[in-house]
Parts: structure tokens; sequence; C-alpha cells
């Protein structure tokens, strides 16, 4: 498929962390991944929860699938699965170069969709529809609720 410049794609990926990350080895990592994504004009959010990663990349075509390509390529993720991939008329994210949330249970219990997306993709549920409606749900409680990182 060949994109045009302007085209804007958004991407949600779920992978497994090799090893899980611990809340203090992330804080190390976040801030270069947040430079990469700025130079490449990436906008999205990063959740992660149980040793899972929940990403939604968003930005032009080429940049989103390059950036996707890097991430299965990585040893750091394992299980990457593509959860979600579409053109968009305008970012969901526009002022997040790659927002993150840490998941306790109790900020968990009050996300619609974060039990089913987090349960299913524990399991290995392969229906899509599921997991895309569940992921559906969990941004749009980001979009309206969330606004602090760490």
């Amino acid at each position: 498929m060949v994109d045009s410049p302007d085209t804007l794609l958004s991407l949600s990926y779920t992978s497994a962390a090799v090893p899980p990350f611990g809340s203090e080895a992330l804080k190390e990592v976040l801030p270069p991944w947040q430079e990469i994504n700025a130079r490449a004009q990436l906008t999205g959010l990063l959740l992660y929860s149980r040793g899972r990663f929940l990403q939604t990349l968003e930005g032009p075509a080429d940049s989103v699938r390059h950036m996707m390509s890097t991430i299965a390529a990585d040893p750091r993720h394992d299980d990457v699965r593509i959860v979600v991939e579409e053109q968009i008329d305008r970012r969901r994210f526009p002022d997040w170069a790659m927002e993150f949330q840490p998941l306790t249970e109790t900020i968990a219990n009050s996300i619609p969709g974060y039990r089913t997306f987090f349960t299913d993709a524990d399991t290995s549920n392969d229906d899509p529809a599921q997991l895309a409606g569940a992921l559906q749900e969990m941004m749009r409680w980001y979009r309206v609720r969330a606004t602090q990182s760490w």
C-alpha cells in the first residue's frame, strides 16, 4: 500500500515485555523513547500492565509503519500483535509524543475495556473484534480523563 505523505495512520499493538519491566526500568527508558517518537512525528499512548505493553502510535503512515517494524524486531518485545490499524483524519493524542500511564489495579478497575483487553491479551484471545472494541473503550477513557504522566 502506497500512502501519500499526508496520510495519518493510527496503529495499536500489544506485546509481552521481555523481561517484564519494573517501574524504575520504565522510567529510565521512557525519555529516549519519547524523544524518538517526537522526532518521527509520532504521538500516542503507552499502557503497561502485568508484563504487557499496549501502545497506540499515530502519525505519518510511513513513520508509524517504520516504528512498528522496529518494535517487532526489538528483543524486548515478544508476542507482538497489531490490534487495530486505521487511517485517521486527525490525531487522537496530538499533544502526547508517547504519554505513559502506569496501571494500578485501582485505576484499572475504573477503565472501560481494561479487563477485557488485558485478560484476553494474556490468554491469546483470537477475537480481533472483541480486542479492538475493548481497546477503543480504553482509548476513549484516556483521551477524556488521563492527563498526568510521571
